[in-house]
């Protein structure tokens, strides 16, 4: 018989290939673990937020709703009485029963249209771009806040709306002004 001269790889080389191999696989591994982790925290963010929503609610308060007929502005106390603090970020009101489009409040200063736990928002809202396309009368408005279930209506009461006369100082703020 004769013998064949067989040749197989260094043990140099087949300890840099198998040093390849494995930072390949640590490589696609990682790739794959920061990828997985960041949709759960995604995931994780959301559900956060959904949860908090959930606890989260407004309230108007319809005793002390007034209506300045002549300039167009709304005037009421929103109270927070869910667990977190939050965020009020737009208005929606109906004229003559007819809705219109939302006033996005400020956002730029937080002060006028954030409300701590508990606490309320003593609050101004110009409503003369509502009555731009005709219309004389504000039957209702919605305030929505930045969870997308929680938000307060109030209706115009039978009697009308109580009245009050805007007068524009330092201290009175617009909502969205």
């Amino acid at each position: 018989m004769k013998y064949l001269k067989k040749k197989g790889v260094s043990p140099l080389i087949a300890a840099v290939l198998l040093i390849a191999f494995t930072m390949a696989v640590a490589a696609i591994l990682t790739a794959w673990i920061a990828t997985f982790t960041q949709e759960h925290k995604d995931r994780s963010e959301a559900f956060d937020e959904k949860i908090t929503c959930a606890y989260s609610n407004i309230e108007v308060d319809r005793d002390y709703a007034k209506w300045d007929e002549t300039n167009k502005i709304f005037y009421s106390f929103v109270s927070n009485t869910g667990v977190d603090a939050i965020t009020l970020t737009k208005v929606e009101s109906w004229v003559n029963n007819d809705k219109q489009l939302p006033i996005m409040l400020n956002s730029s200063n937080l002060a006028l249209t954030s409300i701590d736990k508990n606490g309320y928002l003593e609050i101004y809202v110009n409503l003369s771009k509502a009555f731009s396309a005709g219309g004389s009368k504000l039957t209702k408005i919605k305030f929505i806040s930045e969870c997308d279930p929680v938000f307060d209506t109030i209706t115009e009461p039978q009697g009308s709306w109580n009245s009050f006369v805007w007068v524009d100082s330092p201290e009175t703020r617009l909502a969205n002004a």
